[in-house]
C-alpha cells in the first residue's frame, strides 16, 4: 500500500477586489493505494469574513461553496463529497438561515486516478462576505499533479 502526502499550499490573488483574495487554498494528497488518492481541500478565511458552505441553495442568495472537477476524473469521483461541520445561523446579508465557515474550512473528496493520468485541474467557486459586504463570487483553478512512486 503506497502512502503518499503531497502538500500543496495555493495563495489565490486577483487583481480586483474579490472573494478570493480572502481565501487562500491548501491542497493535500494522500494515497489510499495505487489507484486512490484522498484530496483534502483546506480554505483559511481571512479575518472578519466567512465563506458560505457546499450545502447553502443559491435559490437563497449566496453562491455555495462548489467543486468542478476536470473530465478526465469526474466519473471517478468515490463516495460523496465530506465537508467540515460550518456555523448555522442567520446571515444578515441575505436575511436567512444559512450554513458558512469562519477562519477555515476543510472539503474532502476520494478519487480514483487512471494510470495515465499526470495533471489535471480542479475549479472552485465560492463567495464571501464580511461586515454587511458581499464580495462578487470567484472561481480558482487549481492544477492537480498526481505521481505515484
Amino acid at each position: 500500500m503506497i502512502k503518499k502526502l503531497i502538500y500543496i499550499m495555493l495563495p489565490v490573488a486577483g487583481f480586483a477586489q474579490g472573494s478570493a483574495e480572502q481565501v487562500n487554498w491548501e491542497i493535500h494528497q494522500e494515497w489510499v493505494n495505487d489507484s486512490i488518492v484522498e484530496l483534502t481541500l483546506n480554505a483559511e478565511i481571512a479575518e472578519g469574513w466567512h465563506m458560505y458552505g457546499s450545502n447553502v441553495s443559491p435559490d437563497i442568495g449566496p453562491i455555495p461553496t462548489t467543486f468542478y472537477w476536470d473530465d478526465s476524473i469526474a466519473d471517478r469521483l468515490q463516495d460523496s463529497l465530506w465537508y467540515s461541520e460550518g456555523i448555522e445561523g442567520y446571515d444578515d446579508a441575505f436575511m436567512a438561515d444559512l450554513s458558512y465557515y469562519e477562519d477555515s474550512a476543510s472539503f474532502k473528496q476520494t478519487v480514483v486516478i487512471p494510470d495515465d493520468l499526470d495533471k489535471t485541474w480542479l475549479e472552485i467557486e465560492f463567495m464571501v462576505c464580511g461586515d454587511g459586504v458581499c464580495l462578487p463570487p470567484d472561481v480558482v483553478k487549481i492544477p492537480l499533479y498526481f505521481k505515484k512512486d
